[in-house]
């Protein structure tokens, strides 16, 4: 059965309480070790045995293995990561790793990241600059790329091919693509990958998709939905999005996708990832302005 969200959950989360701390799951002693890690990843002038501590920590404690150097698909070339760089990179992505159970990567087969800088993909001269890639023919791993420095931008790209990567093993990224295109059968809305320069003249004015990039297909739409849920102040636009548009049908579109992004993790945690779960994301990585002043232009509607 399939969760059911409603515009009431939705204002129910937007009126959550104050900010604090990011969400960390694991024990004290993995937290711990979580935290000093970080600190010397953050040091001026890091060593190469934190970067190894690092490594050995993502490890041991989720089963991801870290890699630099050339990658295993010819389409895929990029720098390798200087030390400084990696460290930066690495620092991110125990942070964001640390917002699921430890257990996830390992019960969804996450079993490695692949750092670049300044990564392309393509083939000759036809080549094009990415952030990330999760590619089919090594179905366990991930491609980060490090560009101009835009470690949130960093943030936001891991989520995103992690999410392909778990949308793909969910049973491929074709599955579920018509059912997510009939969402919006009853709603005129845009079509994925509609031409701006020729748009139908009876379409609604606000958009069903998570973002433009979401707009190109379902999978990229799911994609954007994900990496915007695991980053608390865009989850928060997007719960304000949700309850602020003026289409009911647009509205009604966007909480079935929401609501179907929601089940897709909660069956990929093993029910860790729930109600609960969500309020904790939010509350703990958004600031006390922004949390209180959402809730009460909330709760005032």
């Amino acid at each position: 059965m399939r969760e059911k969200f409603t515009r009431r959950d939705v204002l129910k989360t937007m009126g959550i309480g104050l900010g604090g701390h990011m969400l960390f799951f694991g024990t004290g002693t993995l937290y711990k070790k979580r935290n000093s890690i970080l600190e010397a990843l953050a040091a001026p002038e890091p060593k190469l045995p934190v970067f190894e501590e690092a490594r050995a920590f993502l490890s041991d404690n989720y089963g991801i293995e870290v890699t630099t150097g050339e990658t295993w698909d010819p389409t895929v070339f990029g720098e390798k990561i200087p030390q400084e760089l990696a460290a930066d990179m690495l620092e991110v992505i125990i942070e964001e790793v640390g917002k699921y159970p430890p257990d996830f990567f390992k019960r969804n087969k996450l079993h490695r990241i692949h750092l670049l800088a300044n990564a392309e993909e393509g083939l000759f001269l036809h080549t094009k600059p990415i952030r990330g890639i999760f590619q089919r023919l090594q179905k366990d791993s991930i491609i980060l790329s490090y560009g101009n420095g835009d470690m949130k931008l960093l943030r936001e790209v891991f989520h995103h091919e992690l999410f392909h990567l778990l949308d793909y093993a969910d049973g491929g990224f074709d599955q579920d693509d018509q059912r997510w295109r009939d969402m919006q059968k009853d709603c005129r809305c845009l079509p994925y990958g509609f031409d701006p320069l020729h748009l139908p003249s009876d379409v609604e004015a606000e958009v069903p998709f998570s973002t433009q990039y979401g707009s190109t297909s379902p999978s990229e739409d799911r994609a954007e939905f994900g990496s915007i849920m695991m980053t608390p102040e865009k989850h928060l636009q997007l719960l304000r999005r949700i309850s602020g548009t003026s289409s009911a049908k647009v509205e009604t579109v966007l909480l079935k996708k929401y609501s179907e992004i929601k089940a897709m993790y909660l069956r990929w945690s093993g029910g860790a990832m729930d109600d609960s779960y969500w309020q904790r994301l939010i509350t703990q990585g958004v600031s006390y302005h922004n949390a209180s002043e959402v809730g009460d232009a909330t709760r005032a509607k």
